[in-house]
């Protein structure tokens, strides 16, 4: 089993957040206890009666997070997860990583804070390899290389 989420997460608008977890939770052959756990994580009590449709952007990817973590799979593959997130929704979401255990995390980040909290990084600008390694290699020890890096992924000073 795999956990995989788009950088624009498709959710059925008419249903509600609790339907959206159901159907995952049944697609995945898993107890109710895990759907219990990932609500519990991204935070969700307080929207799972809700329409999709009527939810922030942030809401839904906190619930496509929660469907797609479920159960906790050993491979992640996710595309900007903390994308639309508010601050809260972004540690609850880098306090599951944390708290995952074995097994692999491959996230498309944007955000170079984010990224220096990884094991190892690699970088790449248009589908090219510019240098991978570990964050404090590729970012220096205390972010010096920022500016530098800023230019060249984004050709723009820092």
């Amino acid at each position: 089993m795999r956990a995989y989420l788009p950088q624009s997460p498709r959710l059925f608008p008419h249903l509600t957040g609790r339907e959206v977890l159901e159907l995952s939770r049944k697609a995945k052959g898993l107890g109710r206890e895990a759907l219990e756990e990932a609500v519990d994580r991204m935070g969700l009590e307080g929207f799972l009666g809700k329409r999709v449709g009527l939810l922030s952007g942030g809401q839904r990817q906190r619930l496509a997070l929660a469907a797609s973590l479920m159960g906790n799979p050993p491979v992640w593959l996710l595309d900007e997860p903390t994308a639309a997130l508010d601050p809260k929704g972004r540690e609850r979401f880098w306090a599951w990583v944390g708290a995952r255990g074995e097994g692999l995390a491959l996230l498309a980040l944007h955000s170079l804070e984010e990224a220096a909290s990884a094991q190892h990084l690699v970088l790449l600008k248009g589908g090219r390899l510019l240098e991978e390694g570990p964050p404090a290699k590729l970012l220096g020890p205390r972010g010096e290389r920022l500016p530098w890096l800023m230019e060249v992924l984004y050709e723009e000073s820092a």
